[in-house]
Parts: structure tokens; C-alpha cells; sequence
């Protein structure tokens, strides 16, 4: 719960006490009045309105017109204790269910802010400050292949942190890019896929990052590796802020590609949402997934092309990574294959869709979640076999694989903050958010430290970062 919500909500029980002892002098009824409907206008007006609260909202205004429409009539409270007629029990019985329910509303409004939070987004570790800038490319070479129209080109949304020169007085990026109409729909896209009302998580529209927009480079420093990220299919690259930011934070410039069509959703300049077209087939994954990655690579491709352009002062051409998570992490791997530039990556529990081919000469790291682990360790499909095989070989190149104990898919995503909830869905794992984004963290870095900056680092002891639960198998 946020600062202002805590202490409305507690000005509210006592708000509500105040019904109940008829001892109480006017002044301090009036008091309480006065101190919960301030405290009330005070966070819609600071903090803003959000559905979780509205059973605190609700008593409030319900109290205020209650004791001023007493204090009109001239009638001061009755004593739940008063009244010697059956008329009067009755007012009695009544009055303590409204009370009762006016607890239950409270305590519910009190629950379902705690539960469903307006996420603070971890802090960066690293030295610098973080900027943030939106980029909309087409490229024009290419068709889109996902829309009827022959004549559509394909264009993507990417978002770029890096090191920033913050000026005084500059405030952090809210977390959804858009106007509010944008956001509405970003929200309801959001809550399609993650089968809620659409309501539900209008609150997001609160939710702010580390990041400054458009800030000035951080020119001293500079030259910086760069890293792409892939997200997964069905998910958006916004739900890798906190891995961007604190890879941004210890020098390094992060792209993230938004792939249309293939993200929840993605926000254009003009407005315009596109959704989720799903074209991989269960039962064909290493074909359907071979003809949707050569999409992603080309995007990654013509983005990397892009940001050499635009950033050439700032990018080191000989230092560029890619990670991804669930197919954005198979991407990254098929990236180190089809895109010379890369020289290290990542992919964070993700299925490969390519199983034949040359061996990987470049340092590539399997982090998977221990949820995966033990699915593959029970399934005897030949396919897992050519899988486990190849994340066995890496290690041969200065990579390597591990999981996390406690984890499940979604806990390398920002989505493991939105929720305590999630873990029951199986959409995360019994590990603290914290936790996983903090091991996650730093064996991303450490990896890419190592690799893109030549950073010595040991990848057969996790236990001198004091990690127990990363396993090597």
C-alpha cells in the first residue's frame, strides 16, 4: 500500500469507531469527520484513485453524510447499548451489521491494496543513472507479414536505456509510454492475456520506473557495449524494465525490440495498438518457430542497424549481446548464429526451435527456471534430448546452463512484482520476487561483464555470490 492509503485507511477505523461510542464530545466526532474526508481528498488528489480502495472511499462518504445529516436534525449518536424497545433493538442489530460490514469493506479495501500493489520497481545497482528513449523504425525492405495489406512495412516500437547526464529537477518515466486513452488500451490488452477484467488493472497507469526520458547521454563514459532483449511471445519487452535499467546502471546501452504481433501488445506514436496474432503450432514448434524466429532475427538485424546509426557515438560495435526470455530467449540464441555482430547471449527459460546445426562457438548461458528443469528431467522427448544436449555443449565455449531453485517461468519477467498472488497461478514460483530479480540480475551481469568487458568472472561458483539457489547440473 502506498504512504497516503495506509494512513487513510487507518483514519477510517477510527472514523468508523466513532459511530460507535456515543461518549465522544462533538468536537472530536467532528474531528474524525474532518480528519478522514481530507485524508480521503488528500490521496485521490496525491496518489489517485484506484478500485482497491473504493470500500475506504465508500465509508467515508457514507460517515460524512451520515453524522452531517445527524448534526442538521440536531441528533447526536446513539449508544449501540441504548433504547429499552424492540424498535430500538432492532436499531441496535442493524446498526451493528453496518458496522460490521463497514469493517469487512475497510479490512477488504486494505487487503486488495496489499495484494495487488502499485509496483516500485527495484532501484538500479550500478553507478549511473539510467535515460530512457522510444524509437518507432520501419523497414522498408521488408513486408509485414502478419497483416493482409501487401503494401505494409514492417515497423517496431524499441526502447532504449542507457547511462545519462540527469539534470535537477528531471522526473523518471512512467512505465506505460502512452496518453492516457493509449494506456487504457495497452491495459486492456494486458488484461486479455492475463484473463481479467479490464479494470482490474487500471492502477498500472501509476506504476513508474527508474528511468529519466529522454535525458542526455552520459558522454565520459562511453563508448558502452550493447544489448538487445527478446521477450516472449505473447509478453512485452515493457515487463524487462528492471533487467534494462540495471544493465544501463553499470554501463551498458539495452534495446529492447518490441516484436509486433507477437507482444501482448504494442503502442505506436499515432495511437495505434496492435495486438497478439499467435502462429506457432503446438504440434509443428521447430517449424513454426523456425519461420517466427527468422522474423524476430530480422528484426533484431534491422534494429541493430539502426541503433549503430543513430548512436554511433555511444555504441562499442565490438561488444553486443543478446538475451531473451521463453521464445525471445530461443531467438537470442538462433541471433548469435544468423547475426556475426553478436558475441554473447543469453536465454532465459526458453525452448529451442533449433535443434540441428552447427555447434556454438561463441559464449552463450541457459538460465532456466526450476520448474522447467524438472518438467524435461520427466519427459523422454527426443526433442528435449537434442535440447539438453546442445545446453550441455555451451559450456565448451565459455558459457554454460543452471537453474533456480524456487522459480517458474514468469519470475524472469517484471510481472513477479505486480502480484504475491501469481505463485498460486503457477505463473511464478515459491522464491521471493526480490530474490529471483536479484540472482537474475547479477548472473546477467556478471555474464556480460565477463564476455563484453572483459571482467573476469567464475561461472562454477555461484557460491561466492552467496546464491544457493542457483544449481549447475
Amino acid at each position: 500500500m502506498r504512504v497516503l492509503e495506509i494512513i487513510l485507511t487507518v483514519s477510517t477505523l477510527l472514523f468508523m469507531l466513532s459511530f460507535v461510542f456515543r461518549k465522544l464530545p462533538l468536537k472530536v466526532q467532528m474531528g474524525l469527520t474532518a480528519v478522514s474526508i481530507t485524508l480521503c481528498a488528500a490521496q485521490l488528489w496525491f496518489e489517485g484513485y484506484r478500485w482497491q480502495m473504493a470500500g475506504v472511499y465508500v465509508i467515508v462518504l457514507l460517515g460524512m453524510f451520515i453524522r452531517i445529516s445527524k448534526i442538521i436534525r440536531g441528533r447526536s449518536q446513539e449508544p449501540l447499548s441504548s433504547g429499552k424497545t424492540s424498535g430500538t433493538s432492532i436499531f441496535r442489530l442493524l446498526k451493528r451489521c453496518s458496522v460490521a460490514a463497514g469493517l469487512l469493506m475497510v479490512i477488504g479495501s486494505a487487503v486488495l491494496s496489499s495484494i495487488l500493489p502499485v509496483v516500485e520497481l527495484p532501484a538500479p545497482e550500478g553507478p549511473y543513472a539510467v535515460g530512457v528513449q522510444t524509437l518507432h523504425l520501419t523497414d522498408s525492405s521488408r513486408p509485414e507479414p502478419q497483416t493482409p495489406d501487401p503494401g505494409d512495412s514492417r515497423e517496431l516500437m524499441v526502447y532504449v536505456w542507457y547511462p545519462a547526464a540527469v539534470k535537477h529537477g528531471m522526473h523518471t518515466a512512467p512505465w506505460l509510454p502512452g496518453d492516457r486513452q493509449s494506456n487504457r488500451k495497452l491495459m486492456s490488452a494486458f488484461a486479455g492475456s492475463l484473463r481479467v477484467p479490464s479494470f482490474a488493472l487500471d492502477y498500472w497507469r501509476y506504476i513508474h520506473t527508474n528511468a529519466y526520458p529522454d535525458a542526455d547521454w552520459l558522454r565520459s563514459e562511453g563508448p558502452y557495449p550493447l544489448i538487445l532483449i527478446n521477450h516472449g511471445l505473447g509478453s512485452s519487452s515493457l515487463l524487462h524494465t528492471s533487467l534494462a535499467e540495471n544493465l544501463a546502471s553499470n554501463g551498458y546501452i539495452v534495446a529492447a525490440v518490441d516484436h509486433t504481433y507477437s507482444s501482448t501488445a504494442t503502442l505506436f506514436p499515432n495511437g495505434t495498438v496492435t495486438g497478439f496474432n499467435d502462429s506457432l503450432s503446438a504440434d509443428n514448434f521447430t517449424g513454426t518457430g523456425t519461420q517466427l524466429g527468422n522474423i524476430w532475427n530480422g528484426d533484431n538485424r534491422f534494429v541493430l542497424g539502426q541503433l549503430k546509426q543513430q548512436f554511433a557515438d555511444y555504441i562499442n560495435a565490438e561488444q553486443i549481446g543478446v538475451i531473451g526470455h521463453s521464445f525471445g530467449g530461443a531467438a537470442a540464441y538462433e541471433a548469435m548464429f544468423s547475426v556475426p555482430a553478436m558475441k554473447a547471449g543469453i536465454d532465459m527459460d526458453g525452448s529451442l526451435y533449433t535443434l540441428t546445426g552447427p555447434k556454438m562457438s561463441k559464449p552463450f548461458l541457459f538460465i532456466e527456471s526450476e520448474e522447467y528443469y524438472n518438467v524435461k528431467k520427466q519427459n523422454t522427448d527426443p526433442d528435449i534430448d537434442a535440447e539438453e544436449k546442445i545446453m550441455n555443449n555451451v559450456s565448451l565455449n565459455g558459457g554454460g546452463r543452471l537453474y533456480i531453485k524456487g522459480t517458474a517461468h514468469y519470475n524472469f519477467t517484471d510481472l513477479q512484482f505486480y502480484s504475491s498472488l501469481l505463485k498460486y497461478t503457477g505463473m511464478t514460483g515459491s522464491i521471493h520476487s526480490a530474490r529471483s530479480n536479484e540472482i537474475v540480475n547479477r548472473l546477467v551481469l556478471d555474464f556480460f561483464n565477463e564476455h563484453l568487458k572483459g571482467i573476469p568472472y567464475d561461472p562454477d561458483d555461484p557460491g561466492a555470490a552467496g546464491y544457493d539457489e542457483v544449481v549447475r547440473p
